[in-house]
């Protein structure tokens, strides 16, 4: 089975409007998945970066940072958003709880550089851009983040829901700026992940 990205969304709407599931909660659910799937890559001695944009994808990603660094990694977090971007509330309340724990998000400006150690393998938690996004990347800071995420060459690059600045619900698209090596969606699979070329 497959689902669009507008069933995808209004499956989420109606989790929350008519069962009465908390958005936060939907959230923390789908971290948590992040997380776990996060453990099934690392490998000893394995650096993690992880790229948090401002929507509800990011927030996947800070919980699953959350949890990582609770669990006794040391995840380097990126805060990606460009100046008039809007951050979504849920994402905010997962910022500030890394921060009550001492974990601040780095920012990354404009022709800035993603650190890495030499010799170490990495892995690269790509929390941009979800299933809400249309259309091409505009050049700004995600495409900055990408761009500069893609030069590192690192082992595993796990996608929050698709690699970002695809349209789920396109198969035949620009090939992303940085590549997955693996995927993790929520509740069934989108047109991108099953249809050649872009699965």
């Amino acid at each position: 089975m497959l689902w669009s990205a507008t069933e995808a969304q209004s499956i989420d709407k109606s989790s929350i409007q008519d069962y009465g599931i908390p958005s936060l909660s939907l959230m923390e659910e789908a971290g948590t998945a992040v997380f776990r799937q996060s453990l099934r890559l690392w490998r000893p001695h394995t650096e993690i970066i992880i790229l948090a944009g401002p929507g509800n994808n990011g927030g996947d990603a800070l919980v699953a940072a959350r949890l990582l660094f609770e669990a006794g990694f040391a995840p380097r977090v990126y805060d990606i958003r460009d100046p008039d971007s809007r951050e979504s509330p849920e994402r905010l309340l997962q910022r500030e709880k890394l921060a009550s724990l001492g974990l601040s998000l780095l920012p990354l400006g404009p022709g800035s550089k993603l650190s890495h150690s030499p010799g170490k393998a990495l892995l690269i938690l790509d929390g941009l851009l979800g299933i809400g996004f249309k259309g091409s990347l505009r050049p700004g800071a995600i495409q900055d983040a990408l761009r500069a995420a893609a030069s590192l060459k690192a082992e595993r690059v796990l996608a929050i829901d698709l690699p970002s600045g695809l349209d789920a619900d396109r198969w035949e698209q620009e090939r992303a700026l940085l590549a997955a090596t693996d995927t993790i969606t929520f509740g069934a699979l989108k047109a991108l992940h099953a249809v050649d070329p872009s699965r």
